[in-house]
């Protein structure tokens, strides 16, 4: 079993969606390694080695304190310092990190190794003895308080006695002589208090912060913190080892937590980028654009199309009218007003309460319409099942392809010139893929998960900076022009209508072929494990029912071939996502080769205004406010013309197949006007981000009470224009505008979202 995952500048033992092997902290650290970030060096040890720690009766391993003594070595050895050396030491900080935040619940120690004989080296090192012996006070506070038990009180007595006899108010008015006594009486308390003098030898120091690290994940608050929040399912929390930086060196140095993303527009490529981000900040687009529908399903903040942004990348900074924002400066987020502010404005978790759970339960006993979700990642999966999710309808496998090695391995796939090449490049990501879905299965429990075959153009995978050129050159030990000169033949005008979707199956059946292969591999290992699954297989982008027919045959065949060998016996389910008109006005024709229809609403209704949905914001505010348009089509559904498309193909697919299945998985399965729509026109299912699930149950309860309150006063005719009864209404809570808070409204806002 390993214990020990490494992290330090351009190299990483995992990335950011490791959550559940490194915890939330572990992971950010690899993923932030792995953008390029100026990560100090470290070790993650996994939340596997928490029970063992419980199960040995609270010591650490000693196979784990084995590979800690390695790993010390070589941070040793890259920062040229030494673990408990006088002249030279290494400090190191030891932190918790579960796969779910738990904000102040568990235990940290920093500047670990800052033994009595390493003061005068730090203090030389840093060029300043006062920061030194600061930070030997701190240590000794810290183990005290946090490993040895001596109660915080103890230390925060002599600190406000040398306050006082100083007559300052604060740390930083003590002077040397002043820590040198603060010290001293540091070190009387914490024998008096455990009988024993202060441990100066730092593997002592660092085995028993281990220990105290995994010990806290069952202490009081951490326990009724989880019982709180719900959160359950969780094996224990990682220790993270990482060498010190100092937030008290000096006046030029602070401590903080950053990577809210701001950006003229985001695309796949920076996937990483948005998983380490707390906050994401766009210029252009709009609700449906990458930013936003990719935050949305990782239930980040996302401000998309604050049109009064300028970035200038060079000098990391944007400017908002006469506001400058620079880099390491704060600023918050309001997702739901579309606003950005100067500052810090206080914050605190949503948390769902019985009563959350006990309104959803109602409104399932009055629905119709199922509801699934869009999720791309088992993490994703598990937080949509947890809210209700009843299967995934949309699986977007190109976002599994921008992490680590994997990209490496698509850019190898892309760049190669022979079916030979690219065979072999496929090759490396099919074990990835297939984890993936194993991952994906398992978190639904036997629910159905539809999957997208690769959809973007290839270009959106290849760099065109040239530094990034340049990288992956090196990276793939090819000439820069060869890369320069492929990522120029791919370019394309209107890549949105272009190269993607069903035409790369078709110009590349290869990439679709490894992905089915992956699918039905993932889908054989859980029926063999005797897990329920039931993968259904989406291809995009079809206008023709000749697209479908050649996919399917050929895949279909991938998918026998499979299951075959593996003496499996599993359903195999093709299906499309109708997102160009053509295939809505043929759908009669197209449903000779679909299982089922899935509408992609963002493209439909992109491809039947002819409005660019990451541009659109520039005009859409004018035509509202003059009554050209109701609403923003891409966030509630245009019912008169995309819906009337939906309309059409869902009476004309089930003409030919009757028992066809029909659900939408555009951002708009989560607004609650187009939810009533889809349970008017007889969909069967809307697919939502998982953060959405909830609010699509309610609005499907809230189509069916409508529509029975219609009935029944006599209007099931005109159901799609009945109000709702009183007695429906009293069940349909209004919109509420959330109010500004105090500490909102003393803060400027710079910035806001078109609307």
């Amino acid at each position: 079993m390993k214990t020990i995952y490494e992290f330090g500048p351009g190299r990483a033992e995992g990335d950011g969606t490791w959550k559940e092997l490194l915890g939330g902290k572990g992971a950010g650290l690899a993923e932030m390694c792995r953008l390029g970030l100026p990560v100090p060096p470290g070790f993650t040890i996994p939340t596997t080695v928490c029970p063992r720690y419980y199960a040995s009766g609270g010591k650490v391993p000693a196979d784990v304190m084995a590979g800690a003594r390695k790993a010390i070595a070589r941070l040793e050895k890259e920062l040229g310092r030494g673990f408990g050396r006088a002249d030279r030491p290494l400090l190191v900080s030891v932190r918790s990190g579960a796969a779910v935040s738990m904000p102040g619940m568990m235990d940290t120690v920093l500047n670990l190794g800052l033994s009595a004989a390493c003061v005068e080296g730090l203090a030389k090192l840093s060029g300043n003895r006062r920061f030194a012996l600061d930070a030997r006070r701190r240590f000794i506070q810290m183990f005290g308080d946090v490993v040895a038990g001596v109660d915080h009180d103890a230390f925060e007595d002599v600190l406000a006695a040398a306050k006082r006899e100083a007559g300052t108010d604060l740390d930083t008015g003590l002077d040397e002589a002043a820590l040198e006594g603060v010290i001293a009486k540091y070190l009387e308390a914490y024998k008096a208090h455990t009988g024993q003098a202060f441990p100066e030898d730092p593997w002592e120091q660092l085995e028993r912060s281990i220990a105290a690290v995994f010990g806290s994940w069952e202490s009081d608050r951490a326990v009724k913190y989880r019982k709180i929040h719900g959160i359950t399912n969780l094996g224990g929390t990682a220790v993270n080892v990482q060498a010190m930086v100092f937030g008290n060196l000096g006046a030029r140095s602070g401590t903080g937590v950053a990577v809210i993303l701001v950006r003229n527009e985001t695309s796949p490529e920076d996937i990483g980028g948005m998983h380490a981000a707390q906050g994401i900040l766009t210029a252009t687009g709009g609700m449906t654009s990458h930013a936003a529908v990719v935050a949305r399903g990782m239930g980040k903040c996302c401000v998309a199309g604050a049109g009064t942004v300028r970035i200038d990348y060079d000098a990391e900074r944007f400017t908002a009218g006469d506001v400058v924002v620079k880099a390491g400066d704060v600023i918050s987020l309001d997702g739901t007003a579309g606003e950005v502010l100067l500052g810090a404005v206080p914050t605190k978790p949503a948390v769902v309460t019985k009563e959350f759970d006990t309104l959803l339960g109602w409104a399932d006993g009055f629905r119709r319409l199922g509801v699934r979700t869009n999720a791309d990642t088992p993490r994703d999966a598990e937080v949509a099942y947890r809210y209700g999710a009843e299967g995934i309808g949309l699986c977007r496998t190109e976002h599994m392809f921008f992490d680590g090695d994997r990209i490496t391995a698509v850019r190898e796939m892309i760049l190669a010139e022979a079916k030979e090449a690219r065979d072999a490049a496929l090759a490396k990501l099919l074990p990835m893929q297939r984890q993936d879905f194993v991952g994906i299965f398992k978190e639904m429990k036997g629910k159905p998960v539809t999957i997208r075959l690769l959809d973007p153009p290839l270009h959106e995978f290849l760099p065109h900076e040239p530094e990034q050129v340049r990288t992956v050159a090196e990276s793939l030990k090819l000439p820069e022009g060869v890369v320069r000169d492929r990522a120029r033949r791919l370019h394309e005008m209107n890549p949105m209508l272009g190269h993607r979707g069903c035409r790369l199956g078709i110009t590349f059946p290869e990439i679709y072929e490894m992905q089915v292969r992956a699918i039905y591999e993932a889908a054989a290992a859980e029926v063999k494990a005797k897990r329920p699954v039931r993968p259904e297989v989406m291809i995009p982008l079809v206008g023709t029912r000749k697209e479908l027919a050649i996919l399917r045959e050929r895949l279909t065949k991938v998918a026998d071939d499979v299951l075959g060998k593996a003496k499996v016996k599993l359903p195999v389910v093709f299906g499309t996502m109708i997102e160009v008109p053509r295939a809505a006005l043929q759908a009669e024709h197209v449903a000779h080769e679909a299982e089922f229809f899935s509408f992609g609403t963002n493209d439909l209704t992109q491809m039947t205004f002819g409005y660019s949905r990451d541009d659109a914001g520039s005009f859409l505010p004018a035509y509202i406010e003059q009554g050209i348009l109701p609403e923003d089509p891409f966030q509630s559904l245009d019912q008169e013309g995309v819906g009337e498309l939906i309309r059409m193909a869902v009476e004309r697919g089930r003409r030919t197949r009757p028992g066809l299945k029909v659900g939408i998985c555009g951002e708009h399965g989560g607004d609650p006007k187009s939810i009533a729509f889809c349970h008017r026109a007889g969909l069967d299912y809307v697919s939502c981000s998982p953060y959405r699930v909830p609010v699509a149950r309610l609005a499907a309860a809230h189509a069916a009470i409508a529509e029975r309150a219609a009935a029944k006063a006599g209007k099931a005719g005109k159901a799609g224009k009945a109000k709702a009864s009183p007695k429906a209404k009293a069940v349909m809570p209004k919109a509420v505008k959330p109010k500004a808070t105090k500490a909102k409204a003393a803060r400027k806002v710079v910035a806001k979202a078109r609307r």
